[in-house]
Parts: C-alpha cells; structure tokens; sequence
C-alpha cells in the first residue's frame, strides 16, 4: 500500500492516518479510505473504529465518527448494513441526523453530508456521474452482489437524474471500489458459485476464474473484486478503479472479520467538495 496520508489534531489524539484513493472522476467530487490508525478504541478494536454494532465502547465510536468529520469537515451519513440490495436517497440534511436507514446503498444531490459506508472484507462501492451531479456509495459482499446492490444503486441515481439517455449515464459513470479481502482469502461454499451461476450472465470461462477451486472438495476462493468489476461492466460501466488492496492481508492498515472475528470497520467516504 502506498504511503498513507497523516492528519495532525489538537484535541488529545496525535494522528489519524487515511488513504487517499487516485481516480478519474470529476475534481469536486472527493474520496477518502480510513485506516485502522489514529482513533481512541482499544482493543481487539485498536483504534479508529467507526461501527457502532461491534460492541466497542459507545463513547469511543463517537470520537472516532467525529475524528471523520473534522477531517472531511462535514457530517456524515452512515447506513445501518444489513446485506441487503436496498437503496435510499438522501433527499434532506435532517435525514441523516433523524434516522439510520437498514439498506446498503445510499445516493444523494447534497453537498450538506459525506457518505460512509463501512466493511472488513466487503466491498465498499464509490459511485459518480460524468458531471459529478450524483454521488453514491454501497456495500457488497457476495449476498448484495449476487443479490443485485451495484444494479438498485446505479438505478436510484439514473431515477434522481432522469437522464434522457439512461445507458449513456452508465458509460458515464465512474466507479471506486475499496479494500476488501482478496481472492486467495474468501473461501466460500458452492453454493456461492451456485447462486451465481444461475442468477449472472456470467460465462463459464469467467466463473471458472471468479471462483477457483479450494484444497477443500466443495469449497471455492470467490473473488469479489472480479464479480463486482464484470457487474459494472455488464452494467455499461467502464471507469473503474481500484487498488485492490486486501483488509485480510493488510493488519497494519486494515480490519478484517474473516482475520480476527472481533474487530472494528474502517469507512470509504465520498463527498462534494
């Protein structure tokens, strides 16, 4: 992983340390990678946890989601994951301060919060338009991509915008996609490759690549990063990004539940600038 950026702050914590991801999207539109580094959780959640469902101390959760916030110098608007292909919109500012929707995907026109979406070996999905008029970001682990998040996401921002041509939106798009684990780390059932086989155009080449075969008889390494680039793909979208950085190999920067079991969730961010 390249070097990542460091923030100094004058209220007891010496930095907060974050990714920058570099991509092609409009200039005004901003990204942002927690570490693991920087905040006030103890262990086994050390240290900038930003979940609140972990069973970390309440209180340390919320300096942690304030750290954020000084940082990117807004609120934020976090989702209560559930491993769902439900999306919402952020239509006021209040939204986000009255109620946590139980979805995972979230778009929004308003520049008055930053969207969060938080994992430890799931995908966190960054979208844009061409025109930076919409943002969006989603969470997807195997359930929500099989389950069709990417396609509910990017349908809600064609929806918002009402463009006069909807697959020209698409190629318009672009697309980040964050740390998750990799391939050689999530095992999976065939029921995995089953599901996928049946519910995806996806090709038997392609399958044959997305899921390898385990030292395990009926066991596969699924790859995420793959499965969500052809969805994109399939879906008109051609400028993606990624680092492809694995939560499951990276301990010094990155949680990972399939690591440690008890841990804590770092944030992908996106905002207008």
């Amino acid at each position: 992983m390249a070097t990542p950026s460091r923030l100094n702050l004058q209220n007891g914590i010496k930095q907060t340390i974050f990714h920058t991801p570099k991509w092609g999207g409009p200039k005004h539109i901003k990204l942002l990678v927690t570490t693991k580094l920087g905040g006030q959780s103890e262990s086994p959640f050390t240290s900038w946890n930003l979940a609140e469902h972990v069973n970390d101390h309440s209180e340390k959760v919320a300096l942690n989601r304030e750290l954020l916030c000084q940082q990117i110098g807004k609120p934020s608007f976090f989702l209560n994951q559930v491993h769902s292909n439900k999306v919402v919109t952020l239509a006021s500012p209040l939204l986000g301060v009255l109620q946590t929707p139980s979805v995972d995907g979230v778009i929004s026109m308003m520049d008055s919060h930053f969207l969060a979406i938080l994992t430890a070996d799931c995908l966190p999905i960054l979208l844009c338009d061409a025109n930076g008029d919409v943002v969006a970001a989603c969470h997807a682990g195997w359930r929500g991509l099989a389950n069709g998040v990417i396609d509910n996401t990017i349908q809600a921002m064609i929806e918002q915008i009402k463009p006069h041509s909807a697959q020209q939106f698409r190629n318009g798009l672009h697309a980040y996609i964050g740390p998750a684990i990799s391939q050689e780390n999530f095992e999976v059932g065939a029921e995995v490759k089953e599901y996928f086989m049946q519910n995806h155009c996806l090709s038997a080449q392609s399958i044959n690549t997305l899921f390898k075969p385990s030292e395990i008889t009926g066991k596969y390494y699924a790859d995420l990063f793959g499965l969500a680039t052809q969805t994109l793909n399939q879906l008109g979208v051609d400028h993606i990004y990624t680092d492809k950085h694995c939560t499951y190999n990276n301990n010094e920067y990155f949680y990972s539940y399939r690591r440690d079991k008890i841990t804590g969730r770092f944030a992908s961010c996106i905002w207008f600038e």
